[in-house]
């Protein structure tokens, strides 16, 4: 397994369907290592700039490989997961 790195998941309104490239604040965001979202790895919240954070104000840690992004915020859908692979060297 390689180094951990800091990933910066950032979710704008155009993510949800909308033609706005808006950041989306308020939005919750969770990290899992299955298309199922049974093995939930992290969770945070979207700040004005559409960045999750944790509730320690950190980014998400992950090892490289493939997650699965869980998205949701009231009055917008959007097709979960997102997949998105971290490689070695990758950082926020």
């Amino acid at each position: 397994m390689g180094q951990l790195k800091a990933v910066k998941i950032k979710t704008n309104k155009m993510d949800w369907g909308s033609f706005e490239e808006t950041p989306l604040e308020g939005a919750l965001v969770g990290v899992s290592t299955d298309a199922n979202g049974i093995d939930m790895i992290w969770k945070g919240i979207t700040d004005a700039n559409g960045v999750a954070f944790d509730e320690g104000g950190l980014l998400p840690l992950l090892a490289p490989g493939d997650y699965y992004i869980w998205r949701h915020c009231s009055g917008y859908t959007c097709d979960n997961p997102m997949i998105e692979t971290v490689m070695e060297g990758n950082s926020a």
